[in-house]
C-alpha cells in the first residue's frame, strides 16, 4: 500500500482533508511533518468540526489528535488486539525515530486473518418435495422451499449455510410446483445442483430412496423447517 497517499501537512486547509478522505475511500489520514507523524485526523474529528459550524479553511492542526496510538514494525501481530481494544479502526506503523513505514487498517487484517473455507466433497441432500400443508395458503401459490425468510428463500438459506462450511454439492428432491423451484436456481453456478424429481409425495424415507443409486457413500439430508 502507497501510505504516502494518507499523507497530509499541518497547514494544509481541512476542506483539502475532506477531500483527500474521500479520495483514499478510508476514515483516517496521517499528519507528517518532515517524514514524522505528528498526528492523526479521522472523519470523526471532521464531523465533529462541521457540527460546531467551524470554518473549514483553517488548518488540520486545529481537529487532529497529536497523541495517536501507534505501533512498532515487530508488534505487527498485535494490530488486530490493539484496534479491537482501543476501538480504532486504523493504525500507524513508526520505526524509533517516529517516521511512518505503513498504515494497517481493522477491516483488511480482519479479511487476511481469515482462513480459506476447506471443501467437502460429502453431498448435502434437502427434502424439498412436499407441499408445506402448515404454511398454506402462502404455499398455493408458492412452494416451500421458496417461500422467504427476510429476502432469501428458505432453501437458499439452507444451502448458503451449507456453503459457508465448504460444501458445493446439492441433491434437490423434488415434487409439488417443481418447475418454479427449477426456474429460481436456474444459471446459479456456485454451487452444483442435482434435482431428484418425485413423481409423487413420498415422504422422507421415499425420496432417499431415489438418490441412494445416485449417492454412492455418505451424504448429509436436510429437510426443510419454517418457525414463523
Amino acid at each position: 500500500m502507497d501510505v504516502e497517499k494518507f499523507f497530509v501537512t499541518p497547514n494544509i486547509p481541512i476542506r483539502d482533508a475532506i477531500r483527500q478522505l474521500d479520495e483514499t475511500a478510508k476514515k483516517m489520514l496521517l499528519v507528517v511533518k518532515d517524514h514524522k507523524l505528528t498526528g492523526v485526523i479521522t472523519d470523526g474529528d471532521i464531523r465533529r468540526w462541521i457540527l460546531q459550524n467551524k470554518d473549514l479553511s483553517m488548518p488540520v492542526h486545529h481537529i487532529m489528535n497529536p497523541s495517536p496510538i501507534v505501533i512498532k514494525e515487530e508488534e505487527l501481530s498485535e494490530a488486530l488486539n490493539i484496534m479491537k481494544e482501543k476501538r480504532i479502526e486504523g493504525l500507524p506503523v513508526v520505526n524509533d525515530s517516529g517516521q511512518v513505514l505503513d498504515l494497517v487498517f481493522w477491516n483488511e487484517l480482519q479479511h487476511e486473518k481469515k482462513q480459506p473455507i476447506r471443501k467437502r466433497k460429502t453431498p448435502v441432500v434437502i427434502m424439498a418435495g412436499g407441499k408445506g400443508s402448515r404454511l398454506y395458503p402462502y404455499t398455493k401459490i408458492i412452494p416451500k422451499p421458496l417461500i422467504p425468510i427476510g429476502d432469501t428463500p428458505i432453501v437458499e438459506r439452507i444451502m448458503n449455510q451449507m456453503m459457508s462450511y465448504g460444501f458445493t454439492e446439492f441433491y434437490l428432491t423434488v415434487n409439488y410446483r417443481k418447475e418454479l423451484i427449477k426456474a429460481y436456481f436456474n444459471g446459479d453456478r456456485r454451487y452444483h445442483l442435482h434435482f431428484v424429481e418425485e413423481k409423487e409425495a413420498l415422504g422422507t424415507a421415499g425420496s432417499l430412496t431415489l438418490v441412494k443409486d445416485q449417492i454412492p457413500g455418505k451424504f448429509f439430508c436436510q429437510q426443510l423447517r419454517y418457525s414463523g
